[in-house]
């Protein structure tokens, strides 16, 4: 009996070490796992945590890129308006200079008195003022160049209301010089054709002025009579030159024209090349009388017939609303390829005029070789045609 019970004591201890080292067994295998979890949930955590301090790092970038970009940008609108401020401060010092400059030199070349010269101040002013207005157009360099010249012209024939037949004839004799030097750098007069074409030109405005000193003009008549003058003092200058320099000077003034006309009728390509063929006729026509024994007078009526058989020829090429524009744009100004009649008035003031061209570039009518004022008489004397002296 106590062997007995001795025995279950002994197997129930057994049974509860088995038990025991079971349990133990199977905690064992759990752990692990329990781990690996404890070690996921460790890193999910480490890796969150890395990526918020990047986008906070991130954040603090753009941050710091954003407020480099606005300094900067207020700098650079700071320069801007330093730079904007300059360069209004430089213009108007530059039209103060210009104007000052303008009057010092009519007022040195005519003699202004007491009256005349504040009217003068104002007319200067206000043409400083239209050329500025002009610059800050958006027109092309051809349209701002017409604008410029159109006002110029405006100008210097108010200021020239102001001047006495004596101190306008002082403004023409100066302009013969500049008349003379551009034409001589177009066709490369000699010095016995510059002397001699200074003597045409300042033998018009002799002319011109005793014309005015004979009786008043209306302003028509007087247009009309200096307009005769120019054309027959420019016929003489005409037969003073070379065929070949004559050639040259043809072939420059019909390009302007064919220029003025592409801008102005809006011309086809079909009818600019029909216009450039007929100008070039005209150039070979021309060269072909030059080169030939004609008279003096025989010669500049051949031209004549020539030049408007050209112009005939070119209106047919033309729609109706073209030859209407066309025929408004050959008045005295511009009209003639030969270009023998002035631009501008004879008597525009020897004054550069500035242009705010893009080029730089400035705008002086007084140089261009074509104005000038020329004596009335086309008889051929002392000048054989065709010939240089």
């Amino acid at each position: 009996m106590q062997r007995g019970n001795r025995a279950r004591r002994l197997l129930s201890r057994k049974v509860h070490w088995v038990a025991l080292a079971l349990v133990v067994m199977g905690s064992g295998a759990l752990l692990p796992s329990a781990n690996a979890q404890r070690r996921g949930r460790s890193n999910t955590s480490r890796a969150r945590q890395n990526w918020q301090r990047q986008q906070q790092a991130y954040r603090r970038q753009q941050q710091a890129y954003l407020r480099q970009q606005q300094a900067a940008e207020k700098q650079w609108r700071q320069q801007q308006a330093q730079a904007q401020k300059q360069w209004l401060q430089q213009q108007a010092q530059a039209k103060k200079q210009w104007q000052e400059k303008s009057l010092a030199d009519l007022d040195a070349l005519v003699g202004l008195d007491a009256t005349q010269k504040p009217k003068a101040v104002a007319l200067i002013a206000a043409q400083a003022n239209g050329i500025e207005a002009i610059g800050k157009q958006n027109l092309t360099q051809r349209r701002r160049r017409v604008a410029l010249e159109t006002l110029q012209t405006e100008t210097w024939q108010k200021v020239e209301a102001l001047l006495t037949n004596k101190q306008k004839q002082k403004v023409d004799e100066k302009n013969v010089a500049s008349q003379v030097e551009g034409l001589s750098q177009v066709v490369n007069l000699s010095d016995a054709q510059k002397k001699q074409v200074t003597g045409i030109l300042r033998d018009g405005v002799a002319q011109f002025y005793r014309v005015l000193d004979e009786g008043e003009l209306s302003p028509a008549q007087r247009t009309a009579r200096q307009g005769e003058i120019e054309r027959a003092a420019w016929d003489k200058v005409d037969l003073a030159l070379t065929p070949e320099q004559n050639q040259i000077l043809d072939s420059n003034r019909q390009q302007d024209v064919l220029s003025e006309l592409a801008g102005e009728l809006k011309i086809s390509d079909e009818q600019k090349v029909g216009i450039e063929k007929i100008f070039d006729e005209r150039l070979q026509n021309n060269l072909a009388l030059r080169q030939s024994n004609l008279s003096a007078r025989a010669l500049l009526t051949e031209l004549e017939k020539n030049r408007a058989a050209m112009w005939k020829q070119v209106e047919a090429l033309l729609q109706p609303e073209q030859v209407k524009t066309l025929t408004a744009l050959r008045g005295v100004q511009a009209s003639d390829p030969r270009g023998k009649v002035a631009a501008v008035n004879a008597s525009s003031p020897a004054l550069a005029f500035p242009t705010d061209d893009p080029q730089g570039e400035t705008t002086n009518l007084a140089e261009n070789p074509e104005d000038g004022a020329a004596e009335e008489d086309t008889t051929e004397e002392n000048i054989e045609p065709n010939q240089a002296p």
